[in-house]
């Protein structure tokens, strides 16, 4: 039986896709982190919050692709280490990815306000309002951000290094433009 050397390619192109959505969102939160409040900010929010539920809807979608199709094997140039270094900050990326945008979701809702999908539909508050709640959501949300910084910067670096160092397979396997 022939091994597969490539990731579906669904998988490979929620993974950009996803990535660049996540990113952006992130991109966004920080920005109106500082703004004053008014229209400019609520704008950015409101995009935001679009960003948070796509990204929550496209990991969705990766985990059961992930489920369905058949992944490659590790390279065997790949350390046990980089093996399980890999596996660990890719579960913990899954974990930021749905942790972000429910604590988003949750710290809106706990404060009153819908959260909204680009204008298509809106998700009403399922909660009592609480002024606590809120504000620990608010606290899990911001305290995400280093970390998920953290690990992005190891999942890049790690693919970098494969790529330009170890010259090796593992950027193209995940790539939505190559074939196959």
């Amino acid at each position: 039986m022939e091994q597969k050397t490539k990731y579906s390619f669904i998988l490979r192109n929620l993974h950009i896709i996803g990535g660049l959505v996540f990113v952006a969102a992130l991109v966004l939160g920080i920005v109106m982190e500082d703004m004053a409040r008014g229209p400019e900010k609520f704008q950015l929010m409101f995009f935001h919050k679009s960003l948070g539920l796509a990204v929550l809807g496209l990991v969705a979608l990766r985990l059961l692709e992930w489920v369905r199709s058949t992944q490659p094997v590790a390279l065997e140039s790949h350390a046990n280490w980089e093996v399980w270094a890999a596996k660990l900050v890719k579960i913990a990326l899954y974990i930021v990815m749905i942790v972000l945008p429910i604590s988003g979701v949750l710290m809106s809702w706990f404060k009153g306000y819908p959260a909204a999908f680009f204008g298509l539909f809106e998700l009403a508050p399922m909660v009592e309002k609480s002024k606590d709640l809120g504000e620990l959501f608010e606290s899990i949300h911001k305290a995400m951000v280093p970390l998920t910084f953290g690990l992005l910067g190891l999942h890049v670096v790690g693919a970098l290094k494969h790529h330009f160092i170890d010259r090796d397979e593992t950027l193209v396997r995940i790539s939505p433009f190559s074939k196959g």
